[in-house]
């Protein structure tokens, strides 16, 4: 079995990028212009949001930690923000007409956030017990996973975005899975270019739909790949129309990367017969379609839920590394580490061809000395060299000032955040967070991006464009939501 090693002669390009230089650097003030990386204080006047809401039918009770997950997100052509999460609701069931009771249910719902950041409006479906969600990629429906039996089948269900269900769809709306091949044990979905549905489960692989809700018979066999060996943590289409499927494994033999024709079967000039083996312990969070029918990888050591040694890693179609960046932050830097690295970090092409990454980072609070979790950015050029006219600096980007940083993203169900580009050209993160209340709020976060034209010029040669302060550790000066 071919093994995937992180550094060795097999690669061409190793890239300095450590992201000590971006949290343990002294205190800094941004120069007077406004960089790619900076928060939009458009937005709710800090560049980002946490919003919350409660059905009315469910009164003034505690909402409970499902309440306002994200399964999905999108921009829309004005600005605006669609969310595709959870609501709390009150209902009422009934034995007979004069024995009836009040339940509390979270039903998938679909939200409007204005471009400001203020609610708009939120739909509510009859969805209940959603384990996956998705916009169409025209943006006019959603897509829903549901439980059948709790962890034994499921359904997909296609909805309007007026919560009405989408007759159109299979049956009546409702793809029934007669073969059980959608388990919910470890679910996952995701579309191709051409609106198939791909739907990954344990211990059946990957099924894929037609876009009108019937079960691909051309895909794998009857439908699926059959078993992937492993828990499938994350999907992409290649661009020669081939699928990369990650395979989550903490333990040995460790993560693994598989590569599947657009029929269903194992592609045997990737890797070792169609897979690829990363080292023990290596969680791989995210993946990027690349040129040629590559991809690009998020991987990191984990350790406790923590992620060490994150980088970035661009293999060909035949599993060889092209290139490569150091580790993004070493185990030796005190007070500071990724969270998980599947929850919630985020890859995305921008428009001009460039890789924008943004993971959860922590470090430690004054004062109290507690933990606080914060966002932090990078853009790299298609090459994987950092693009250090993003923030002026050395291309990666933690907000450290009162009113600007940007908190984590902290979603763990299901791990899902949207990262994009809207009309105006601003980067626009859209998930769920965790506050002091214990349960999810839908979040949105902004950065200026080539908004108005305000991308910097790059510094002259060694002379940053930020004014160091203090002398003192950034870590210092985290702040807590």
């Amino acid at each position: 079995m071919k093994v995937f090693q992180l550094s060795g002669l097999h690669v061409k390009k190793i890239l300095r990028c450590s992201l000590s230089v971006a949290i343990l650097t002294s205190f800094s003030t941004v120069s007077a212009y406004a960089t790619v990386a900076e928060p939009d204080t458009s937005l709710a006047g800090a560049g980002w949001v946490r919003i919350e809401y409660v059905s009315p039918t469910f009164g003034d009770a505690q909402p409970n930690n499902r309440n306002n997950n994200v399964y999905a997100a999108k921009v829309n052509p004005d600005s605006s923000f669609s969310v595709l999460g959870t609501t709390s609701v009150r209902a009422q069931q009934c034995s007979s007409p004069d024995w009836c009771w009040t339940v509390d249910q979270v039903v998938a719902s679909i939200a409007n956030i204005r471009e400001n950041g203020t609610l708009n409006t939120v739909v509510t479906t009859d969805a209940q017990f959603i384990v996956h969600g998705a916009f169409t990629p025209d943006g006019s429906k959603v897509l829903l996973l549901a439980n059948t039996v709790p962890g034994v089948t499921g359904t997909i269900k296609r909805y309007n975005l007026d919560g009405t269900i989408d007759t159109g769809f299979a049956d009546q709306g409702v793809f029934r899975d007669p073969n059980s091949l959608l388990s919910t044990f470890y679910p996952g979905l995701w579309q191709d270019s051409e609106g198939r549905i791909l739907v990954a489960s344990f211990p059946n692989g990957l099924a894929r739909l037609l876009p009108t809700g019937v079960l691909d018979a051309t895909f794998g066999t009857d439908g699926a790949t059959g078993s992937a060996g492993g828990n499938i943590s994350s999907v992409v289409e290649a661009t020669d129309g081939a699928y990369y499927v990650m395979l989550e494994g903490n333990i040995s033999p460790g993560a693994r990367l598989r590569r599947y024709t657009g029929a269903g079967v194992l592609d045997t000039e990737f890797g070792t017969e169609g897979e690829l083996t990363l080292p023990t312990n290596t969680s791989a969070a995210q993946m990027l379609a690349m040129p040629e029918g590559g991809v690009l990888l998020l991987t990191g050591s984990l350790q406790t839920n923590q992620s060490y040694n994150a980088r970035l890693t661009h293999f060909n179609r035949q599993g060889d590394i092209v290139a490569q960046t150091e580790p993004l932050l070493e185990p030796s830097v005190s007070f500071s580490n990724f969270l998980g690295l599947s929850r919630g970090a985020s890859l995305t092409r921008m428009p001009d061809g460039k890789i924008l990454l943004s993971v959860n980072s922590q470090g430690a609070v004054p004062l109290t000395w507690s933990i606080g979790s914060m966002r932090l950015f990078g853009l790299f050029n298609p090459d994987l060299t950092p693009d250090i006219g993003f923030d002026g600096d050395n291309g990666l980007y933690l907000a450290e000032e009162e009113g600007k940083t940007i908190y984590a993203f902290d979603n763990t169900l299901p791990l899902k955040v949207t990262q994009t580009v809207d009309p105006k050209g601003r980067i626009v993160l859209v998930g769920a967070s965790i506050n002091e209340t214990g349960h999810n709020k839908w979040t949105v976060a902004r950065l200026m991006g080539d908004f108005n034209g305000m991308t910097p010029p790059p510094p002259p040669p060694n002379q940053s464009t930020r004014q160091r302060g203090t002398g003192m550790p950034a870590w210092l000066f985290l702040k807590q939501d």
